[in-house]
Order: C-alpha cells, then structure tokens, then sequence
C-alpha cells in the first residue's frame, strides 16, 4: 500500500511538472501572438493613414511636396548632389515648374 501511494505521488509530481511545462509553453505562445497582433495593428494604421493622405492630395500638391523635398536635399548638401561627374537636379526642369 505504501509503494502505490509513493507511485501515485510521483506520477503527481511529474503531472505537475508537465502541467507547468505546458503553462509556461502556452504564455511563451501567447506573448508571441499578441505581438505579432501588435504589429498588425501597427501595418493596419500606417495603411490607413497613407490612404488618408493619399486621397487628400491632388497631382499638383504631391509634385509640390517632391519638388520641396527634392530642393530641401539638394539645398543642405545631400551627398548625390554633391558628387563629382554626378547627375545635376535642377527642380524648375520638372514638368509643370514655373
């Protein structure tokens, strides 16, 4: 009587060994989830915020925003510009410059 019960407390003990390894299994998984749920929320946001904008701007304003970013980076030294034999950008050679 006493080796069976010795029995049944070591198959509880390893019982409860399996138990807390699928514990903490479980929670390692989820944790995975939940960030890769994170991080789908973080591309869904950034999609609909470049649809927002997208639909906000005409052809004429997003040339406009190009054309400003382009001349910003010719203006502080980008280092293209600044190449020897490389290409010069001129923006008022862009369609629709005045």
């Amino acid at each position: 009587m006493r080796r069976q019960m010795e029995e049944m407390a070591a198959s509880m003990e390893q019982t409860t060994a399996l138990i807390q390894q699928l514990q903490q299994s479980y929670d390692m998984n989820k944790l995975k989830i939940d960030e890769f749920n994170s991080q789908i929320k973080a591309f869904d946001a950034e999609t609909k915020r470049i649809s927002a904008v997208q639909n906000s701007l005409n052809p004429e304003q997003l040339q406009d925003i190009i054309q400003g970013t382009i001349a910003a980076a010719l203006d502080t030294g980008d280092l293209i510009g600044q190449m020897p034999g490389g290409p010069q950008f001129d923006p008022r050679m862009m369609p629709g410059a005045e």
